[in-house]
């Protein structure tokens, strides 16, 4: 884990899931992409809570083991306050990123027609375009 983020220190990306075990605790996942573009583990860390004592402790065991960490520039987490501003604070030269999911989840509810003052084929052709946008190969597509 320690050799793949000193060779790919550059995008960190963070999450966590719920329900592998009985006790439903957190277990977070770190990961890094390869120059293959496959994702690889860096680090794995599960807890009973999902405060901010319990995630920088996370953040606190990574940065001892790992000395690439100061070359880190991005950072890819989910909506999940806590763990952005924790790790926001410990790497505080990389961009903090929401994953796509998120980010075209909050597009989906705030393109309303109510909101927008728009009709219903306005949205739906908003949220296509959108979708366009973010799956281009290319600036100009």
């Amino acid at each position: 884990m320690n050799t793949m983020f000193d060779k790919f220190p550059e995008l960190l990306l963070i999450d966590a899931t719920y329900k592998l075990t009985e006790l439903r605790t957190p277990l977070y996942v770190l990961l890094v992409v390869d120059g293959s573009g496959n994702s690889e583990i860096v680090a794995i860390y599960l807890t009973v809570q999902e405060n901010e004592p319990s995630i920088q402790k996370l953040a606190d065991v990574f940065k001892k083991y790992n000395a690439s960490l100061r070359s880190t520039k991005v950072i890819m987490t989910d909506k999940d306050m806590t763990e952005r501003n924790v790790f926001s604070r410990e790497f505080p030269d990389a961009v903090m990123h929401l994953c796509l999911f998120y980010t075209l989840r909050t597009f989906k509810r705030e393109f309303s027609r109510d909101k927008m003052n728009i009709t219903a084929g306005q949205r739906e052709h908003l949220l296509e375009l959108l979708q366009e946008m973010t799956y281009a190969k290319s600036e100009t597509a």
